[in-house]
């Protein structure tokens, strides 16, 4: 028999595992038997069951000791796969024409069907992610480009007393900061405090993942930057005269 890694360590631990012998059951002419079983070979672990969920403690036995109503035939090949397909139902029906080849996929196909779900759960949590972090660009430079606006009178002032446009700008853009900052350490803290509900939607990623939070808060920062700097730049070109005559 062979083993994946798991279920190795499983029945023999942490030792070397190969020459060992287990007793497993055998179910043979309509009847189940225990037989001593060598171990021969041990393989990586294979998700049976999903990539979402933890790899399988796999056993591989011949065919002649296990018959197994289903088999599985994997072939390989060079070039496109289905020319192959009539090849290999001609050579099946040679061999046993009781044989029947129910399906046909390329190994492509099979992997990309048992990534589906996790596929589209990343696609839409990456759709949600994305319009989140707009709607939340488009509110920072909302709010401080209505702040700008009536702050307008107090910008004229400062740069008629000796501001430059540089301490305009810098200004601004340090309160968006400020905001941008407060959101995100508000943010993390719900994430940390929602993440496990999460989970199902996350694949190969834990729900506290720091490398993920880093990236997210990095972006904001970003877009706050943008979102804070372009209201900012407006207010460091107001004419003085103009606006204290409009006072």
């Amino acid at each position: 028999m062979i083993m994946s890694a798991d279920a190795a360590r499983h029945f023999f631990g942490d030792g070397d595992p190969l020459g060992r012998t287990l007793s497993l059951p055998v179910f043979r002419d309509g009847a189940t038997h225990n037989a001593t079983m060598t171990l021969v070979g041990v393989i990586a672990d294979i998700k049976y069951s999903g990539l979402q969920r933890p790899a399988d403690n796999a056993i591989f036995r011949p065919f002649a000791q296990q018959p197994w109503p289903n088999v599985f035939l994997i072939a390989r090949t060079q070039g496109d796969t289905r020319t192959l397909t009539g090849t290999l139902q001609r050579r099946l029906a040679q061999i046993d024409p009781a044989v029947v080849v129910s399906k046909v996929s390329p190994l492509d196909a099979v992997v990309l069907d048992a990534a589906s779900q996790p596929r589209l759960r990343t696609l839409l949590t990456t759709s949600l992610a994305t319009l989140t972090l707009a709607l939340a660009a488009i509110g920072l430079y909302g709010v401080i480009s209505r702040s700008v606006t009536q702050r307008r009178n107090e910008f004229g002032i400062r740069m008629a007393l000796g501001a430059t446009w540089t301490d305009i700008t810098g200004m601004v853009v340090g309160e968006g900061m400020v905001l941008a900052l407060a959101g995100i350490a508000l943010g993390i803290s719900i994430s940390y405090a929602a993440g496990h509900a999460l989970a199902s939607f996350l694949y190969g990623v834990a729900p506290t993942d720091p490398i993920s939070f880093a990236l997210a808060s990095a972006a904001l920062l970003l877009f706050a930057l943008i979102a804070s700097y372009l209201p900012a730049r407006r207010a460091s070109h107001i004419d003085p005269a103009v606006a204290l005559r409009t006072d």
